[in-house]
């Protein structure tokens, strides 16, 4: 009977979480994305809170836009001091140039950061900050993907040191498919008529959950990365819900899935008596003299 409780309360808690996740507006999936500001050079990636000691192992990388060798002497770096660049160090064109060690005398901080490059003339042509670094993590400037244009987003993820960063894709699609498990977990969506088969990570993703909220027929915003032949899903937004008349009523999923939301409403206002109660109480109690 317990183990059939706990079941029961997690399908709940699942539900509840999905409705949270569909509602709330996720960062990677509503346009948080921007234009980069048009430079000779650009920071596109810093190292800011390396595994273990940061000294001598922060890097900031810089990205040649231009097919010509640019010089680095006279720009600068301010984290609240100014650093300039030695002497001496140029970018390839098209290249991505590291700062590091002696070519990098700064500290990079690890929380409430900002990072600005100037130019020779002084003109500040990039600004980035972040509120907080992940150990281990570098922090880079994305290329986000759309079928019509190209935005950029700054993230915490797997350092590219050197080399080119991630290409992620924002589709907007309907579902076809909803999650299955073959070889991978996997469920498709419909783009401009074309079906496309998106793969999720069990250890990032429940099943169960994307099963309560990736409903066929429902529309949203997938942010993708491609892997191999493989695109993976790294983000979503449900923006639709399936249509009612679209649901079959006698799938035993949709009927378990309605049945539960049915069930939302006692357990919410059972939850809120429940606070308002014990908050009652905690008024009552008297402490001993």
């Amino acid at each position: 009977m317990f183990a059939k409780y706990n079941h029961f309360m997690k399908r709940i808690l699942t539900i509840i979480l999905g409705l949270f996740i569909t509602i709330i507006p996720l960062k990677l999936c509503v346009g948080e994305t921007f234009d980069t500001t048009p430079s000779i050079l650009l920071i596109t990636e810093i190292m800011p809170n390396p595994k273990g000691a940061d000294k001598g192992q922060e890097w900031i990388e810089i990205y040649n836009t231009t097919p010509q060798r640019i010089s680095l002497s006279n720009w600068k770096l301010n984290n609240g001091k100014i650093f300039k660049i030695p002497e001496g160090l140029s970018v390839l064109p098209n290249t991505y140039f590291v700062l590091q060690g002696e070519n990098l005398k700064m500290t990079l901080k690890n929380t409430n950061a900002s990072i600005s490059l100037i130019d020779p003339s002084d003109n500040i042509v990039q600004e980035l900050s972040y509120q907080k670094s992940k150990e281990a993590e570098s922090y880079s400037l994305l290329n986000i993907k759309t079928l019509s244009s190209t935005k950029n987003l700054w993230d915490w993820g797997e350092p590219t040191k050197g080399t080119k960063n991630t290409t992620l894709y924002l589709l907007k699609g309907k579902i076809t498919k909803p999650p299955s498990i073959e070889k991978d977990f996997y469920f498709e969506i419909s783009v401009s008529n074309k079906n496309l088969k998106i793969i999720f990570l069990e250890e990032k993703y429940n099943f169960d959950l994307l099963q309560t909220l990736l409903l066929e027929n429902a529309e949203g915003n997938f942010l993708l990365e491609k892997s191999t032949d493989k695109l993976i899903l790294k983000d979503f937004k449900i923006t639709t819900p399936p249509p009612p008349e679209t649901l079959n009523s006698e799938n035993p999923q949709n009927q378990t899935q309605q049945k539960y939301y049915w069930l939302l409403i006692p357990i919410i206002l059972l939850t809120i008596g429940l606070i308002y109660l014990t908050s009652r109480k905690t008024r009552t109690v008297s402490l001993p003299s």
